[in-house]
């Protein structure tokens, strides 16, 4: 069992800041609101839009185009169809200067994220050639973020374990985070006005993540991070699976602007926060 109870995954100060936030939640809790689910790229993508113009049709044609996107996204990345952009390029029958624009930034956000963790996040590393599954999730659901904040309100995006948003009325957006031991309990909890929270772990798809070079990554068993960025977010939850929980302790603990928390496979939970 895990060893964490139900507290803020944030570090607030003190029991007043804690009541504080409890009462933005209600306020955020009370504004109209609406959600979307469709299934894409394998899997569920919620949408929510909060504020007055909620259940405006404007808004619904907003969420009908981020929807598009994420089809769009899906057919030039996905690793699943032979006709996609990314397998093109992977068997050389597409040179990377001719391929879509999301096939080239997610490209060079690869290289940056290889670059950025010593290699233990490596995109050329697990598979025969390139395959950016690590990422793409992550870049795609900041891509659908930019289209809602189109609308006037307040937002967000959720997509296997991503989570960004933006926040317009500066009420927060309360994310919790699952226990991998019991996925209908949350370990905790993060109010966020603009930003991601990105969780990765075997709790849901068992083993999946790789070790460059190696087998399944098994010396965590979840871990949670929050960023300004929902790549960032994304790539260093990743990371840390990959690290195992004392390289990864020691990298997060270095990394400013995060916070987040890790499950040990015994169930000890590892919080931190960095300025």
């Amino acid at each position: 069992m895990s060893t964490a109870t139900d507290v803020p995954l944030a570090l607030l100060a003190d029991d007043a800041r804690r009541e504080e936030a409890d009462a933005l939640a209600r306020r955020a809790a009370d504004l109209p609101a609406r959600g979307w689910v469709e299934h894409r790229m394998a899997m569920p993508w919620s949408l929510r839009v909060r504020g007055r113009h909620a259940h405006d049709e404007d808004t619904a044609q907003v969420v009908a185009r981020a929807y598009a996107l994420v089809a769009e996204i899906d057919e030039q990345l996905s690793p699943f169809r032979p006709d996609s952009a990314l397998e093109r390029y992977r068997r050389g029958e597409l040179a990377l200067a001719d391929a879509p624009r999301s096939l080239r930034q997610v490209h060079r956000r690869c290289l940056l994220a290889r670059e950025e963790t010593d290699g233990a996040f490596d995109a050329w590393g697990w598979r025969d050639g390139f395959d950016p599954t690590g990422l793409t999730k992550g870049w795609a659901v900041a891509q659908v973020l930019d289209v809602l904040a189109e609308v006037d309100g307040d937002v967000a995006v959720g997509a296997g374990g991503d989570v960004a948003v933006l926040s317009r009325t500066g009420l927060p957006w309360r994310v919790g985070v699952e226990d991998p031991e019991d996925r209908s309990r949350l370990l905790g909890h993060v109010d966020l006005r603009d930003g991601a929270v990105a969780t990765s772990g075997t709790a849901a798809r068992g083993e999946h993540v790789r070790v460059p070079g190696g087998g399944a990554a098994t010396g965590l068993r979840q871990a949670t991070v929050v960023a300004s960025s929902v790549v960032r977010a994304d790539v260093w939850a990743t990371t840390a699976l990959v690290l195992g929980a004392v390289r990864a302790r020691g990298r997060l603990h270095a990394l400013p602007g995060t916070s987040g928390l890790l499950v040990e496979p015994g169930g000890t939970v590892h919080r931190w926060a960095t300025p």
